[in-house]
């Protein structure tokens, strides 16, 4: 299989209370749908840099952070 060759981006700069991921309303963008999420787990780094933990804190249909990505 071949690499694919990504460019690196810089990260967005956000206020010091800005939360990566939160709650969020049904039926719109969450984890549920997001191509990282495996039950309650996330493999996105990031996330998991963030969170400390690769276990979403709530039900997947409710929670989002900033790097979803759709299935």
């Amino acid at each position: 299989m071949a690499k694919v060759k990504v460019k690196k981006r810089e990260l967005p700069e956000y206020p010091a209370d800005h939360k990566v991921g939160m709650k969020v309303p049904l039926d719109g963008s969450d984890c549920e749908k997001c191509e990282y999420v495996n039950g309650n787990k996330c493999t996105q780094k990031l996330f998991i840099q963030w969170l400390g933990d690769d276990t979403i804190p709530g039900p997947t249909n409710r929670y989002c952070c900033d790097f979803w990505s759709p299935k």
